[in-house]
């Protein structure tokens, strides 16, 4: 695999945060490469981002997830004995300060260094980016209380983190982590029902917003223009519908016959494959919504037919 490194800035004290956190299926489905370039290209390092885009351009099969990518691109802090050496292999850490600066005679100071030891710096690119550990399991480790005993330390050092939503996202690219991340969502939800309505009742009011059903057009388009399988199956599926039910077609061309002109061209046109306007969209649309409504027993029908596989 080919690894291109990259410079990469990001300071511990001052991690840039995105404004939401990125959001899953949590249903044990890894998030594929693509999908995270895709949607999540700003939360990636780098680094990081550079070795996906090379591994994707070169066809890998299979692919990698986004944890071994990880883990593959940091290893070599794993070979290193001085700070100075992995501020030379990895540039994005030379402001990385040598060591921790106590205040003079600080009680904190004997504790700390009793339990870390020397080369704290270098300890924590070790184990936080090269093998992706959390603090907690860091500071346990170090036989300190929790991540709370290091964090202090970190911010003196200027140590340099990655977002949140990253780690959110190299987990779920991984199966077992994906899978971990949907138990402890599904726990959570069942013993927090009250904050999940409200979530989900928030979430159902967005998206009957105007700029919602715009942006999910939007993202519809760009997915259909991308996998023009999906139209064609899709289009395909319809036409054998239809072609099982010539009396909706025959109650529909009756009923056409009852609209005002405009309606009628505007079938017409997308009859003829001719692109529809927004407005003419609409039109469209409440010429569907019109028809089963006066038909609900052909719509029923319809749908059955949809649902029915081809010999």
């Amino acid at each position: 695999m080919l690894i291109s490194f990259i410079p990469y800035n990001r300071i511990y004290n001052n991690v840039p945060r995105t404004q939401n956190n990125p959001t899953f299926e949590a249903k044990g489905k890894p998030l594929t490469l693509e999908y995270i370039v895709e949607n999540h290209e700003k939360l990636l390092p780098e680094r990081v981002l550079n070795a996906v885009k090379n591994v994707l351009k070169e066809k890998i099969n299979p692919l990698p997830s986004l944890k071994e990518i990880h883990t593959e691109v940091y290893k070599p802090l794993l070979e290193c004995m001085t700070l100075s050496q992995a501020k030379f292999i990895f540039p994005e850490f030379r402001k990385i300060n040598e060591e921790v600066v106590f205040e003079h005679n600080s009680a904190r100071a004997k504790n700390f260094k009793e339990h870390v030891g020397d080369n704290f710096p270098l300890k924590m690119l070790q184990e936080y980016w090269a093998k992706f550990r959390n603090k907690d399991d860091i500071a346990k480790d170090f036989g300190l209380n929790s991540r709370s005993s290091i964090d202090w330390a970190l911010k003196n050092i200027e140590f340099v983190g990655y977002d949140k939503n990253y780690k959110t996202l190299v987990k779920a690219s991984d199966e077992i982590g994906n899978r971990s991340m949907a138990s402890k969502t599904k726990k959570w939800n069942a013993s927090h029902q009250k904050e999940m309505y409200a979530r989900n009742k928030k979430a159902a009011q967005s998206c009957k917003t105007e700029e919602f059903r715009k942006e999910q057009s939007e993202r519809m388009k760009k997915y259909d223009e991308k996998h023009p399988e999906r139209r064609e199956k899709i289009a395909k599926s319809s036409k054998d519908a239809w072609d099982l039910c010539p009396e909706i077609k025959e109650a529909m061309k009756e009923y056409t016959k009852t609209l005002p002109t405009y309606i009628r061209g505007v079938l017409k046109k997308d009859h003829n494959h001719i692109p529809l306007t927004t407005n003419e969209i609409k039109i469209k649309k409440g010429f569907f919504k019109g028809f089963w409504e006066k038909y609900p027993e052909l719509k029923e029908q319809f749908k059955k037919a949809r649902n029915q596989k081809p010999d």
